[in-house]
């Protein structure tokens, strides 16, 4: 564990404090990369919607990659209202609810999965469409624009996580804990300012390839059976 303080507060009783705590006796885990599965699409039946889901998932690097950076950047550029998936499939088409890329990764390995939440009629087109936001990054990187509204993105999320004391406690002991170092939000922040758009490109054509990733449908039962 990792003690984290911040804030007005008395040094030497915070010290008693973590002093009075017991002394972990055990040796650190030490976690191995994971071993992915090959399969391949796979599609199932839902409750009656009028929605469905389509989704690609990709391997991804881990925090203590030196991608990572790029792959966050790949990710902002993606998301949120203006982002390169909103505007392709929702805004300039009209195929899916939502689109959003998630993530998850620890430090040596992570998993990408964007979803797109459509109707049964839209999914084969709304599928196509994903595609196509994918090959364009992976053939061109964002515009100068896209990769502008990613940093003013991912510059905002950092400032939300720290702008409270109890927050930039919680993330500073967890990095320690981590063995990244108490400066890790700063050091995490510049790595992302100095991101190019063909660093993205690079980390594109990386990761998410269209050939090895992980499909899932999800299609009310109905539809599926027409």
């Amino acid at each position: 564990w990792t003690l984290c303080v911040t804030g007005d507060f008395d040094r030497k009783a915070v010290e008693a404090f973590a002093r009075s705590l017991p002394v972990p006796s055990a040796s650190k885990v030490e976690t191995a990369l994971p071993e992915w599965e090959e399969f391949g699409p796979f599609a199932v039946g839902c409750d009656p919607s009028e929605q469905a889901v389509y989704a690609l998932g990709f391997h991804a690097p881990g925090m203590d990659s030196p991608d990572r950076p790029a792959m966050e950047m790949l990710l902002r550029c993606l998301n949120g209202g203006g982002g390169l998936l909103y505007r392709a499939l929702r805004h300039e088409r009209q195929l899916c609810y939502s689109a959003e890329a998630l993530d998850w990764c620890e430090g040596r390995a992570g998993f990408v999965g964007i979803c797109v939440q459509t109707s049964p009629e839209n999914m084969e087109e709304a599928a196509d469409a994903l595609e196509a936001v994918i090959e364009r990054l992976c053939e061109e990187g964002p515009t100068a624009e896209e990769l502008e509204r990613g940093r003013s993105e991912a510059a905002s999320f950092i400032r939300r996580r720290m702008q409270d004391i109890g927050g930039r406690a919680f993330e500073t002991a967890r990095q320690v804990l981590r063995g990244r170092g108490m400066d890790f939000e700063r050091r995490w922040a510049e790595g992302l300012r100095s991101v190019t758009a063909e660093d993205i490109r690079e980390v594109a054509q990386r990761y998410l390839v269209l050939e090895e990733a992980a499909e899932l449908c999800i299609m009310p039962e109905d539809a599926m059976e027409e």
